[in-house]
């Protein structure tokens, strides 16, 4: 497992909060990253009067309907109010209840994760060691807190490191009887810094390709466009007919 050293986190500076209960409501993914995002324009924004449906659902890459949805979850959980259209997150934590939250990087939406990556990310940080900055954890705890199956939490881990967010490592237990077990994994965040500089990275490569395609291309339509302008010589074909016999 690579090391990054981090920077010391200001959890009301560069990081907003989310309160520890609010895997006690068993919210979907998509519920969850909906009250997440509340939360973080709440905190960035003062004061704050609400977003709509049409604004959450173009920041987070959902329909409307599917906001909806989970807004009336969020709703019935009492964890969210529509007022005038718009929408705010209740229950909202106080800065002095600092030690009853644990802290999300302002710039995870600019990821543009899956609802159930964010899901498992909020968790892994929610779990995660405050000075090692790791947890360990099954994929059974995580996919029950989550409200996913195993295999699909496999597969949003895999996203997680794809985007340089965390880190896996095996571990291992030993028995009284000195038998040796494969153990959960090891999750270590990776400072956001980091993955964000890894996400420019490939957001430059990935124009770059796009302005080499766009130069193939043009090349291409000259070739084209000149070839279509060559004129060809014409051949014409006299045919004589047979003279008469003069018998």
């Amino acid at each position: 497992m690579t090391y990054y050293p981090h920077p010391r986190r200001s959890a009301l500076k560069d990081h907003f909060p989310l309160a520890n209960s609010l895997f006690d409501y068993a919210l979907a993914p998509g519920a969850l990253m909906i009250f997440a995002y509340l939360s973080y324009l709440r905190f960035l924004v003062a004061p704050f009067v609400g977003e709509t449906c049409r604004g959450i659902s173009r920041a987070l890459g959902m329909s409307e309907n599917t906001v909806r949805k989970h807004l009336r979850a969020l709703s019935r959980c009492r964890l969210a109010q529509i007022e005038g259209g718009k929408c705010v997150p209740l229950g909202w934590m106080r800065r002095e209840d600092a030690k009853n939250f644990f802290p999300l990087p302002m710039e995870i939406f600019q990821f543009h994760l899956t609802p159930g990556a964010f899901a498992v990310y909020a968790y892994l940080l929610h779990r995660e060691h405050r000075k090692t900055f790791d947890c360990i954890v099954s994929a059974n705890k995580i996919a029950k807190a989550t409200g996913m199956t195993r295999n699909t939490v496999r597969k949003y881990v895999g996203e997680l490191e794809e985007q340089m967010l965390i880190e896996t490592e095996r571990t291992s237990v030993i028995t009284k009887k000195h038998l040796k077990y494969n153990g959960a994994l090891r999750y270590r965040i990776i400072p956001v810094q980091t993955a964000l500089d890894h996400l420019h990275e490939r957001q430059l490569a990935e124009l770059e390709r796009k302005r080499d395609r766009a130069l193939v291309q043009k090349k291409l339509d000259k070739q084209r466009k000149a070839s279509a302008t060559v004129v060809c010589p014409v051949v014409s074909h006299v045919v004589h007919e047979p003279e008469e016999l003069p018998f």
